[in-house]
């Protein structure tokens, strides 16, 4: 799993108003969460609030990677 500071650079990058931005944020979210690895480290560094923000505000690519990412964290 990517260190915590990895992550928090990966939540700032996700809460960004760039688009291109914001997809590459959300896809590195959604492989982080799609892997055997603990998922605690990735909602402890506050990946869940700005993926429910792309979810509803980003573009359709976007949206799809940002909810693929918030289910595999179930």
């Amino acid at each position: 799993m990517a260190t915590h500071g990895c992550l928090l650079s990966l939540v700032g990058l996700a809460r960004s108003r760039s688009g291109s931005l914001q997809l590459h944020a959300a896809a590195a979210f959604a492989a982080l969460a799609d892997t055997d690895a603990p998922k605690t480290a990735l909602v402890q560094a506050g990946a869940v609030p700005p993926l429910l923000s792309l979810v509803r505000t980003g573009s359709p690519e976007v949206v799809y990677l940002a909810a693929k990412a918030l289910l595999f964290l179930r």
